[in-house]
């Protein structure tokens, strides 16, 4: 994966502030508990992000929402990162 410039994240977003993100997985509880924990884990968060889901059509994928308050634009990255040691984003 391609992670976005610094230059980039700092020219469209403001930090520190809310930043969302988007993340296809399969349709499993299980899968989106483990993606909000490597989130959680990469910021040192206290607690779990909160997320939303919407199912695809066929009911196989979910669109994971998180929106997050990060301090940097490194923060990004950092997620980013993380959501690559999760196989089931990654399709590992």
């Amino acid at each position: 994966m391609s992670l976005p410039p610094i230059e980039l994240l700092e020219s469209v977003h403001s930090f520190p502030g809310p930043y969302t993100f988007k993340i296809i997985t399969q349709n499993d509880s299980t899968v989106h508990a483990a993606v909000a924990a490597e989130v959680q884990k990469s910021l040192s968060l206290p607690s779990l992000p909160e997320f939303s889901t919407r199912t695809s059509e066929n009911g196989k994928h979910a669109s994971l929402t998180l929106e997050i308050t990060l301090q940097k634009a490194e923060d990004v990255r950092t997620v980013y990162r993380a959501l690559e040691r999760v196989p089931i984003v990654t399709g590992k």
